[in-house]
């Protein structure tokens, strides 16, 4: 019976971390995503940065961004988010993300507008789960992700928590050491890490490490490399090294 019970666990572990890893792609660039998710047992989702799969994902999960607060993107967020949830799969998606980078220059949206828009543009449907907006690396990141739970007052429906790393490939206890500040400090909300990457190019062995650790986090849910496109994951339409890594690599 033990043994039986203890196989079972084992299962369902290796089926979860199995589930976890994904594709970044850019959105009108699907292609991309057939080539990195050849012969990928183990990639199961992707997106785009958009509320859009721009195309087919090949029968990866799509999860649908709002991406920003412009309101060009809040006008169509409701629409777009349900046509993904009903078509992205045959089963349609299961999760929607949150902003991208609010903490950063590119969209600067203060933790209290993102926790106002949350609760009007994502408080409004409950038939999917709701990951927090994406934070930049860092400790200030992690500093605006408690600002805007703050901000929530309890008022908003946040399923998971979302955060980036970027640093040179020989930093994994970087990575490390900031994933697990994230994922102890927003228990017993689980962590997406919905980018990662390396600042010193795409270096295999470094992918690898990375893939192990975060697929043996217990606390980390989901992940993404940065990216897949050519330079990256992809040596002009074909797998890189590091592509064929990211696609191969198993906890």
């Amino acid at each position: 019976m033990l043994s039986s019970l203890a196989l079972a666990v084992a299962l369902l572990s290796g089926l979860a971390n199995a589930q976890k890893k994904g594709i970044i792609y850019t959105s009108g660039q699907n292609s991309n995503v057939q080539v990195c998710s050849s012969g990928c047992t183990n990639i199961n989702w992707a997106y785009d940065y958009s509320s859009k799969p721009g195309g087919s994902t090949y029968g990866l999960e799509f999860v649908p961004m709002l991406y920003n607060a412009n309101s060009a993107t809040l006008s169509t967020w409701a629409s777009d988010a349900m046509a993904a949830v009903s078509t992205a799969t045959p089963k349609g998606s299961k999760y929607v993300l949150g902003f991208n980078e609010p903490d950063g220059t590119q969209n600067s949206i203060s933790p209290q507008q993102a926790a106002t828009l949350w609760q009007q543009y994502m408080n409004q449907r409950t038939n999917y789960k709701k990951v927090s907006p994406a934070v930049q690396g860092g400790s200030n990141g992690l500093t605006w992700l408690s600002f805007f739970l703050n901000a929530c007052a309890g008022n908003c429906i946040v399923d998971y928590v979302a955060v980036h790393w970027h640093g040179v490939s020989t930093d994994i206890a970087g990575l490390q050491k900031f994933v697990d500040q994230a994922v102890s400090q927003f228990s017993p909300r689980p962590v997406w890490v919905t980018e990662f990457g390396f600042t010193d190019g795409n270096n295999a062995t470094a992918i690898a490490a990375a893939i192990r650790y975060l697929g043996g986090n217990h606390g980390v849910f989901r992940y993404a490399y940065f990216e897949c496109a050519n330079g990256y994951l992809l040596s002009g339409t074909a797998q890189s090294a590091a592509g064929r890594t990211y696609c191969t690599t198993t906890f």
